[in-house]
């Protein structure tokens, strides 16, 4: 398992955080991992996890699999990657 922090307030974007994730679980090159929208659509990731105007920056949290890796991303910047063993 693989839990990293990032700080969606700069520049740094959820789906490119997913990518790192993958590859942090799975040891893979990320030009090695399918493109991301084949699983999700990285502009509407982007803009639910980091939406403006929520209460709290813990008020989203998504969870879906990706090339085999199970992946949860929330709003205060937390993405947590395990091997999907389905």
């Amino acid at each position: 398992m693989s839990h990293i922090d990032f700080d969606w307030s700069r520049a740094e974007q959820p789906s490119i955080a997913i990518v790192e994730a993958i590859t942090a679980v799975t040891g893979r090159n990320s030009t090695d991992i399918p493109p991301l929208y084949d699983s999700i659509n990285p502009d509407a990731l982007n803009a639910l996890v980091t939406a403006k105007g929520r209460k709290t920056s813990s008020d989203v949290s998504l969870t879906f699999s990706c090339d085999g890796v199970v992946l949860t991303v929330t709003g205060d910047g937390t993405v947590t990657a395990r091997p999907d063993d389905r």
